[in-house]
This record gives structure tokens, C-alpha cells and sequence, in this order.
């Protein structure tokens, strides 16, 4: 071996060593393994579109929808001999999960077939849906691939806020007709510092809600008075866009007003 191999050994060695000696043993960190968590069980609704499969048997295999009723409904071109099952009548798909339903329909098949194995997949989702409305990009109506979702996941399904949204004051309502409840979520920390307390779990049927900001409004409406192509007859037409009670209050002063004067009647 050179000579010079052995000096730059020698130096690779002296230079670990110090290096140990300055910065110690290196640290033995325990990492945890990732918690597997068991997806939530969905409950089966109206819209909702399954595929049933039983194995080996094409003839007792096709797709259902789910109608609002509960009962079962098949697209164009189903095999007959799997739409015309008796027990399809007797049936009743909502408010059931997958795996229960499969137990169902298997129990039904073993009058016309031995030891049948079935498998129900949802093929699309139709029966859960929450509301976007607001200043967001595309307000509307969503559906929900699951028993619920995140309100950062409906954000963002939404396309995100506009510039004008106040993102402070945005609310989650709950339209319950027995007991309807609104709660405040501050969107800007959940999307902006990652302030994972306010993604909030939305269920089916929430709607949530982005505001203006007070200068956005008030931006619109000098944007329609300097617009010379606005359709706004005046300035006070404009107004009443802001002023929800002046029809209300034109209304008492009209009363006041006529029934003060006499040889008015109101």
C-alpha cells in the first residue's frame, strides 16, 4: 500500500474521532409507528350508487341505486335476472352500512345458490351533501365521499376563498329543524398558522358560510356609482342594497306621516 494511503487513513480516523468527541453519541430516537385507524363505517343514503358482486355468478351481479326511499333501483341494461330478484322488494338499502347489507343480500342468496360469497362497493357517493355559500370561487352544493368531512376539505373543494371574504367571521350552520345552531370558525388561522381546532367536522346537510368584508361591500358600491354603465337609477337605489330595514322604516315614517296630516288617510 502507498505511503501516502496509510497518512490518509490515518487522517480520516483522527478527523471521526474528534468529530465524536465534539458532538457526543449520537441520539437513539424512538419513533412510534403510525397509528392505523379504521375508516369510519358509511351509512348507506338515498342517490347513493353500489355495486353488488357475487362471486362466480355475472347473473346475480350489477349495479344499484339507491332511491330516497330506501328501495332499489337499477340503470338501463341490468341483467334481468339480477334486477328481477324477489327480495329486492323487500329490501330496505338506507341507514345500513356495506358490510351489513352484504350479510343481508347473502342470506337472501342462499335460496337460489350454495355458500355464496358477496361483496357491496359503493360506485358513487349521492346521499350526504353540505353547502358552500359566500365569498368562495364556486359556491354550491358538494357531495361527500364519506360519512362526513373536514371543513378544510370543503374549502378547498370550494376553490378557496375570493379576496373578499372575511375570513374571520366564516360560520358552520346546522340547519336542524329541531334544534338549528350556527358556530364561528376563523378560517384565516386554519389556512394561513394551520390551526388545526378550527377544521371542524362538517356532517351531512351543514352549510358553510363566508361573509364579505364591510370594505368589500362598500368597494362595490362605489365601483356602481363611478360605473357609468350601472344599472342603478340612483344613488339611494344602491343604498337600499346595504340597508335591509329602509323599506321597513319608509313604511312607519309613511304611516306617521299621513296620519299626521289632516284630510290624509293612511
Amino acid at each position: 500500500m502507498p505511503k501516502y494511503a496509510n497518512s490518509l487513513i490515518g487522517i480520516i480516523v483522527i478527523v471521526l474521532l474528534t468529530g465524536c468527541a465534539a458532538t457526543g453519541p449520537l441520539l437513539q430516537v424512538e419513533v412510534a409507528p403510525a397509528k392505523q385507524e379504521t375508516p369510519a363505517k358509511y351509512i348507506l343514503g338515498g342517490d347513493d350508487i353500489i355495486s353488488v358482486t357475487t362471486e362466480r355468478h355475472p347473473e346475480f351481479t350489477g349495479i344499484v341505486i339507491i332511491a330516497k326511499s330506501g328501495q332499489a333501483t337499477f340503470p338501463d341494461k341490468t341483467d334481468p335476472s339480477f334486477m328481477t330478484l324477489p327480495f329486492w322488494k323487500e329490501l330496505k338499502l338506507t341507514g345500513i352500512t356495506q358490510d351489513k347489507l352484504e350479510q343481508e343480500i347473502t342470506e337472501k342468496l342462499k335460496k337460489y345458490l350454495y355458500n355464496p360469497q358477496v361483496t357491496v362497493s359503493i360506485v358513487q357517493y349521492g346521499s350526504k351533501k353540505y353547502y358552500v355559500v359566500g365569498e368562495v370561487l364556486k359556491p354550491g352544493r358538494y357531495t361527500m365521499k364519506g360519512s362526513s368531512t373536514t371543513l378544510m376539505e370543503a374549502i378547498f373543494e370550494a376553490g378557496l376563498p375570493t379576496p373578499y371574504a372575511s375570513l374571520r367571521r366564516a360560520r358552520i350552520i346546522d340547519p336542524d329543524p329541531k334544534k338549528p345552531s350556527s358556530k364561528k370558525v376563523n378560517l384565516y388561522t386554519l389556512l394561513y398558522k394551520g390551526d388545526l381546532r378550527q377544521n371542524l367536522t362538517l356532517k351531512s346537510g351543514d352549510i358553510i358560510y363566508v361573509p364579505s368584508t364591510i370594505a368589500s361591500k362598500w368597494n362595490t358600491l362605489l365601483d356602481q356609482i363611478l360605473n357609468p354603465a350601472s344599472k342603478a337609477s340612483s344613488l339611494q337605489s344602491l343604498y337600499y342594497q346595504f340597508d335591509k330595514d329602509y323599506y321597513k322604516r319608509r313604511a312607519e315614517y309613511d304611516k306617521w306621516y299621513y296620519t299626521t296630516r289632516p284630510g290624509y288617510r293612511y
